[in-house]
């Protein structure tokens, strides 16, 4: 292995740790396959003599190799079995291990690390780059050991019949080692291609598949079928030239095996000839041959697998070497806040764009409810996003009551805080299990009751299947504002003491958003309460409002 490979693989091998039980019992399982068939090709080479010359044995002898023929062939056979299943079984346990890691650390990476990611990409990588670097390290490293002792114990077979042909066949090993590393060489850049173009037509459809309304409604179908149809072609063509070079690679190394037998049946025919060597010898030294063939290109296929590996590994390096929120810092529970805020002098700005908000000073007091508008773009939502630390601040200092949410650790920080957004996003789940999402632990009282905080409990008890009814993808079965009321319902169930209403009424109609607030006021009572909006109902809500413009926040209104 060499050590650029090295360098890639040693952190994923771990994954073989787990299963050392079953992945040792797997290789010897397939080396006592690989020891019964050795002695197979020197009882052939008897047999082929005593049929030829009769008069060389007797029959007895003859049923007795015969019966141990089928007996190895026999032990083979179940050896591999046993021995296939159980590093088959280890590989799909590894593949199941490096996905569900790989998701878990993506999890964990900021929110600013997506930005700049295609989902499907993303997806591409977790879904095929783990299955090859899985069958790398748990199906052909483990094939390696049994492989390679053919390898050398068919040599020595070879040797101990003749030295001279045996070492001829030596020299044919820099031929096939040439032949893979040309072959694995493009193998490795045309999987580059095949997982990129891979991840743009899962991106395609995983775009279309969350605005299909907008497709249907402006009669794209065609288009988008078109679009997604072309990208596949492109995913066909490189995955028919990793097709190509993976079938190259088997066949180039068996027709120089093959051409090498050829070779062999002249120079034995020559050593039988002058009487180095007997007929049996001869027949046993050919079948060794062949036999030698398996392990040859069992190794090139390995070869090929392995520029597989370490392209997909390179990919997932790119994930995994990427550092994850830090989650170090002050725990707190809820009865050790009181849900003041402070802004301090905070500035922020995106990368390579002009400063979106310039020391801006903002005090919230525990209870207090706020409204902040402006107009779009002004960083509204960017301000919540540096509270919930999806953000950081480029200077200044947030305050959750006296202390500096740099201090407490992420998940700490963001149990305090309840988020209801304009864009609500829903699990394909019962309304029961979207609320539930807010706390883990609830109850079937607790999520009633946020149900009825939230104004949910009437339309719920309308359904036939109440709070039990599926919402569909996305939330497809509800109306905007029943989608609103369950995100308000799932946030009030957090128990959480500040709540950020972000444009959370944008989908009622006036008397709905009435209605909503009706509900909200008495739900919020005691709550620390930002809103960001531009509608008139909801700034009743508030006891000031302000107005974010130029990266400033000034007081607009003192009630």
């Amino acid at each position: 292995m060499n050590n650029e490979l090295w360098s890639h693989l040693k952190v994923w091998l771990a994954y073989l740790k787990p299963h050392k039980k079953e992945l040792t019992s797997g290789i010897v399982m397939q080396v006592v396959s690989t020891i019964s068939i050795l002695i197979i090709p020197t009882l052939i080479g008897y047999i082929s003599v005593a049929i030829i010359s009769p008069e060389s044995t007797n029959s007895f002898n003859i049923k007795e190799v015969f019966l141990i023929v089928i007996l190895l062939l026999f032990i083979r056979a179940l050896f591999q079995f046993l021995g296939s299943s159980l590093l088959g079984t280890v590989h799909e346990k590894v593949i199941v291990d490096l996905q569900a890691n790989v998701y878990n650390h993506t999890q964990r990476l900021p929110l600013t690390w997506f930005n700049d990611r295609k989902h499907g990409d993303l997806m591409a990588i977790i879904n095929r780059d783990t299955s090859h670097l899985a069958g790398f390290i748990a199906g052909s490293l483990p094939a390696l050991i049994p492989t390679i002792f053919l390898f050398l114990a068919v040599m020595i077979m070879m040797m101990t019949i003749d030295l001279l042909l045996g070492f001829l066949v030596v020299l044919l090993l820099p031929i096939f080692y040439l032949i893979s590393k040309l072959i694995g060489k493009q193998l490795r850049k045309s999987s580059d291609k095949l997982v990129k173009s891979y991840g743009k037509a899962v991106a395609i459809a995983d775009e279309n598949l969350n605005r299909i309304a907008d497709i249907k409604a402006f009669n794209r179908e065609s288009y988008e079928t078109g679009r997604f149809r072309e990208m596949m072609n492109e995913v066909l063509s490189q995955s028919i030239s990793v097709v190509r070079l993976n079938s190259a690679l088997g066949p180039a190394i068996q027709f120089m095996a093959a051409s090498g037998i050829v070779a062999l049946i002249w120079l034995t025919g020559g050593q039988v000839a002058v009487g180095a060597i007997t007929p049996a010898q001869q027949v046993s030294f050919l079948l060794y041959g062949l036999l030698l063939a398996q392990p040859v290109s069992m190794l090139a296929s390995i070869y090929g697998r392995m520029q597989l590996a370490l392209a997909a590994a390179k990919r997932l390096e790119e994930i995994t070497q990427q550092t994850i929120e830090s989650d170090q810092g002050v725990e707190l529970t809820s009865e050790d806040v009181t849900g003041g805020l402070t802004f301090n002098k905070v500035s922020f700005s995106y990368p390579q764009r002009e400063p979106l908000i310039k020391e801006l000073d903002l005090t919230i007091k525990k209870g207090e409810t706020i409204a902040i508008t402006g107009k779009n773009g002004a960083g509204k939502s960017t301000l919540i996003h540096l509270l919930l630390r999806f953000y950081e601040p480029d200077s200044g200092t947030i305050y959750l009551d006296e202390t500096d949410i740099q201090q407490l650790s992420i998940h700490s920080l963001r149990r305090q805080i309840g988020l209801v957004s304009q864009n609500i996003t829903l699990i394909n789940g019962s309304i029961k299990e979207n609320i539930g999402y807010g706390k883990e632990t609830a109850t079937d009282l607790e999520i009633e009751s946020a149900c009825q905080l939230a104004g949910l409990d009437r339309f719920i008890n309308q359904l036939p299947q109440q709070i039990e009814t599926q919402i569909g993808d996305h939330g497809t079965k509800l109306s905007g504002g029943q989608k609103q009321r369950l995100a308000l319902a799932r946030c009030l169930l957090k128990g959480a003491k500040i709540i950020i209403l972000d444009e959370a009424t944008a989908m009622f109609d006036p008397k709905g958003e009435t209605d909503f607030i009706k509900k909200a006021a008495q739900s919020l009572k005691d709550k620390t309460v930002i809103i960001i909006t531009h509608r008139k109902a909801s700034l009743e809500l508030a006891d000031h409002i302000y107005e974010l413009k130029a990266g400033k926040i000034n007081l607009v209104d003192k009630r």
